[in-house]
């Protein structure tokens, strides 16, 4: 099953990344593959939404994507650094849940 368009085993590759990290609790997709309309050259775009994620750590998340088998481009950010008040409200308008930490 396809989940925002990718393939069970790309979605595994980035749950598996989250997991590792425990200060990540709650990641959203939004733009095109929340809201449906994306293509198969569409980028994911993430949030770490909820707390605090460092700038190192961020880095860290962004180096093991980067050294994974994920096959397409991904755009993360976390939420608290985000300045654009209109991204900001697209996110809460469209972003769907990706990883919920349980």
């Amino acid at each position: 099953m396809m989940k925002f368009g990718l393939s069970n085993s790309a979605h595994d590759i980035l749950i598996g990344i989250f997991r590792k990290y425990p200060q990540i609790a709650h990641v959203l997709v939004y733009g095109s593959r929340a809201k449906g309309n994306y293509t198969s050259r569409s980028d994911l775009d993430l949030v770490i939404a909820d707390q605090e994620i460092d700038r190192f750590t961020l880095g860290k998340v962004l180096a093991d994507i980067n050294e994974s088998d994920f096959p397409h481009t991904i755009d993360l950010q976390s939420l608290d650094r985000i300045q654009n008040e209109k991204l900001i409200d697209h996110i809460r308008r469209v972003g769907k849940t990706f990883y919920k930490k349980v």
